[in-house]
This record gives C-alpha cells, sequence and structure tokens, in this order.
C-alpha cells in the first residue's frame, strides 16, 4: 500500500484542528484536485469520516485485485459518485474561485 502524502496528511489535520477549534464537528467535506486523489489519501478521509470530492486523473483501467484494494475499490467508487454530482460542482467553482481571488493567501496557509 502506498503511504499517504506528507502534504496532504499535514494539511488535514492542520484544518481539522483548526475546524474542531470553532465546531464539534470539524472538517466534514474536502474539496481538492486531481493531483490528490489517491488510494490512501481517500482511506484516510473514510477514516475521519470526511466526504472527499477529489477527481481522479486520467490512468485508464485500475487493477483491484490483491490486499486492501477491496477497501481502496469502495473508497474510490464513493469518491467517484460524489464528483459526478452538482454539489462537487459548486463546490470546485467555489474551490477555483478562492484561488483566483487571492492566490497569495492560499499560498500562506497551505
Amino acid at each position: 500500500m502506498r503511504e499517504i502524502q506528507p502534504r496532504s496528511t499535514k494539511a488535514l489535520e492542520e484544518a481539522q484542528a483548526a475546524a474542531l477549534a470553532v465546531r464539534e464537528q470539524g472538517v466534514e467535506e474536502v474539496v481538492a484536485g486531481k493531483g490528490y486523489h489517491s488510494g490512501a489519501v481517500l482511506n484516510q478521509m473514510h477514516e475521519q469520516e470526511v466526504r472527499s470530492y477529489i477527481p481522479e486523473p486520467e490512468r485508464g483501467r485500475r487493477n483491484w485485485q490483491g490486499e486492501g484494494k477491496a477497501e481502496e475499490q469502495a473508497r474510490t467508487y464513493e469518491n467517484r459518485r460524489r464528483v459526478r454530482g452538482e454539489r462537487n460542482k459548486r463546490l470546485q467553482k467555489l474551490r477555483s474561485v478562492q484561488s483566483f481571488i487571492d492566490p497569495a493567501e492560499n499560498l500562506r496557509s497551505g
């Protein structure tokens, strides 16, 4: 199993801590670009009960055979279903508008 990217793990932990300071539920949804899509990231999101909206990069067919692949497949299909929905379209649009409005702020906040 691939190791989770440290940048995405650290970012999620920081966001979760900041969100818990404001509200009891913490982070409930994560919207990200396709560069953050991996089975390990989706599994981490699921373990923390966070809904992911992360589009998949073009990879071709996946091989779902082997240890731990059934869980990874389930998480990928759950994420894929959410990505195809209307809510994802609204969230992705907000994400792109926020990065367009103040990209320097996004760089400072991680």
